[in-house]
């Protein structure tokens, strides 16, 4: 089963989002890149939270495709359901994208007009 594995925040001022949710939330944010803070929502090993159906997330700084949160869904095979969305009534906003080592996303807007991500993990991930 395809799941929700990851989300998505974006900012206009990465320090104060950051800041903020710090404060609020007590997670443990780090900064994977001037472009991206992962932000640790529950207990992890390896940065993949213990806690079963837990997610952890990021923020990155707001953008054309990043206007409102995200949902990153895991998949299993991206190109299978790339080539689907539009047959489904969506439209590729990007298409598949390698992320350092740890496996390839693209973007879609659903029949909605909501933004979501999926992503396909490496072996290695």
């Amino acid at each position: 089963m395809d799941s929700i594995v990851h989300f998505e925040i974006p900012a206009n001022d990465m320090v104060r989002t950051r800041t903020f949710y710090q404060q609020l939330f007590g997670w443990n944010i780090n900064t994977h890149d001037s472009q991206y803070f992962l932000a640790e929502t529950t207990e992890t090993k390896e940065w993949r939270p213990t806690a079963p159906g837990a997610i952890n997330g990021g923020f990155l700084q707001r953008n054309p495709i990043h206007k409102t949160p995200v949902l990153v869904i895991q998949v299993k095979d991206i190109d299978a359901y790339v080539s689907q969305i539009e047959k489904a009534g969506g439209k590729v906003l990007k298409g598949k994208e390698s992320i350092d080592s740890i496996g390839f996303s693209a973007y879609f807007e659903d029949t909605e007009g909501n933004v979501m991500c999926l992503f396909q993990p490496t072996a290695t991930y």
